[in-house]
């Protein structure tokens, strides 16, 4: 079977799919039906499938069910209630129609309320994030309240994702691209220019005193008793490295007997000094106290970020880490009996506040660690290619006297050590210089490090464009989780390791 053979057969179907959100208040339903199917036969190709994506909340939506099924687009009917609390929002003819189009329907799925998210907020979230394009109908994009087509409309195009937007008049159906109008050729705003944009912070809370004394003992130990590990393994093999260097270079040239014992003190010393480091390093990690001690910190600081919250915003559940219980449960002891003693926070002196102190500061502290592990690379690239040229060159330049002028050692004594020990010791020290930069996972911590700075570059430009307490919510418990999934990555593989 051919290559080309073999990709047809495995090739995966096309599929795009339509997200919908649209005002229930129509004027001309029929003209509408007309520009959504329009819309919908235009997105139809051979090779192509499309899933339709749709709440049945109002008449628009049932509008738009209706003439994806009509052309065979698969439907997945997203409820944001039971259907029979759903059936009230209809009458007379449409009553019987949205019976038919959830009987139609591929799929539905009822999404229920979460902690910190209502069902509506959830769909309209669902809608942009699984869809490829947003259809979306109204006659006013100019109100900013939760929950409007306006506020889908935002998070879609911020999102990336084409968003064709039926605008009804009085007289016709306009078909207004939000994407084409967009100047995609604008820089991306500086995070200095976001931090203005989301205004000056109030005054700090006054947390539990427990908590800050928890947070701080917390902190403190985690940083204080947490194994270099890194350091220690590199450790190990710069001891390895000097002592096969003592080794080599004690079995190449003649030396006296003195010179001889101190090059095998230094070859055992290494190598104990190594397997001590082992043991060292091997004890620490046994002791996974201090990795408990780190996540049990950063909920603290987690929870202090977004401590003026008015619905408790929790990353992390004790159903997910059974050995936060304790500290979850704290938590919201804190908050019922303490948060009620500040005065309530307006909508948008949170998202300064949040904005600022966490979202900004992780952003910096994120690309003050890119700038570290370029400076480090850019260090140890030279140092590595230096050794690494000059046991070539003092190599080929043994080859050369030994080839062309008949000696096998180069006069003098210094001379002689010279070609003998650059060879041995350069290829062993630029091994190490590679070994520090994988063991520092240079690389690995620039990309990392870049991430999560474009990530909370990201979170402070949605949460700038957030017009309700829900879409907030939603934007900082995503960027905590975010924030949270490296410490929680270390902690279950040390768990489950040791």
């Amino acid at each position: 079977m051919g290559r080309a053979d073999m990709n047809k057969d495995f090739d995966l179907p096309h599929v795009r799919i339509v997200g919908f959100s649209g005002q229930q208040t129509l004027h001309n339903p029929s003209s509408v039906a007309e520009a959504l199917r329009w819309q919908l036969e235009k997105m139809q190709s051979p090779g192509r499938r499309l899933m339709a994506l749709s709440p049945l909340a109002g008449p628009t939506d049932l509008i738009f069910a209706k003439e994806a099924l009509s052309l065979a687009i698969p439907l997945l009917a997203v409820l944001t209630m039971p259907r029979e609390e759903l059936r009230k929002n209809f009458s007379g003819q449409a009553v019987i129609e949205f019976d038919q189009v959830l009987q139609k329907a591929t799929k539905t799925e009822v999404l229920l309320p979460s902690p910190q998210l209502d069902a509506a907020t959830r769909v309209r979230q669902k809608l942009v994030d699984e869809a490829d394009v947003l259809l979306a109908v109204s006659d006013d994009v100019g109100t900013t309240a939760s929950g409007d087509t306006a506020e889908v409309i935002a998070y879609a195009t911020r999102r990336g994702r084409p968003v064709i937007h039926l605008r009804e008049t009085a007289s016709m159906v306009e078909v207004h691209d939000i994407k084409s109008d967009q100047d995609l050729t604008q820089p991306q705003l500086s995070i200095d220019q976001l931090e203005k944009m989301l205004g000056e912070p109030p005054a700090y809370p006054v947390f539990p005193d427990e908590l800050t004394q928890y947070f701080h003992a917390c902190d403190t130990l985690a940083t204080r008793t947490a194994p270099r590990v890194r350091r220690y393994v590199l450790n190990i093999v710069l001891a390895n490295a000097i002592a096969s260097m003592a080794g080599a270079v004690a079995s190449s040239f003649p030396h006296s007997a003195a010179e001889g014992t101190l090059l095998t003190v230094i070859k055992s010393g290494c190598i104990f000094l190594g397997l001590g480091i082992f043991a060292v390093l091997h004890h620490r990690q046994s002791q996974n106290r201090w990795l408990g001690l780190r996540l049990k910190a950063e909920v603290c600081r987690s929870a202090m970020a977004t401590w003026h919250s008015p619905i408790a915003i929790e990353p992390l559940t004790a159903d997910e880490v059974p050995e936060l219980r304790q500290l979850i449960q704290a938590l919201r002891y804190f908050r019922a009996t303490q948060h009620h003693v500040h005065a309530d926070i307006s909508l948008e002196a949170f998202k300064a506040a949040y904005g600022t102190r966490r979202l900004v500061d992780q952003y910096r502290y994120f690309q003050r660690q890119v700038q570290s592990a370029i400076h480090l690379s850019s260090r140890l690239t030279p140092l590595y290619w230096f050794l690494s040229g000059s046991a070539f060159l003092v190599s080929g330049g043994s080859l050369v006297l030994q080839s062309f002028c008949g000696q096998h050692d180069a006069p003098g004594r210094w001379m002689n050590l010279i070609f003998v020990v650059v060879p041995i010791v350069g290829p062993a020290l630029a091994s190490w210089i590679i070994a520090w930069q994988a063991i520092e996972s240079v690389s690995r911590k620039k990309a990392r490090f870049v991430e999560m700075g474009r990530l909370m570059h990201q979170a402070v430009v949605d949460l700038i464009h957030c017009h309700s307490w829900e879409a907030v919510q939603y934007v900082v418990k995503k960027a905590e989780r975010q924030l949270l999934t490296e410490v929680l990555e270390w902690y279950s593989f040390v768990k489950y390791s040791s």
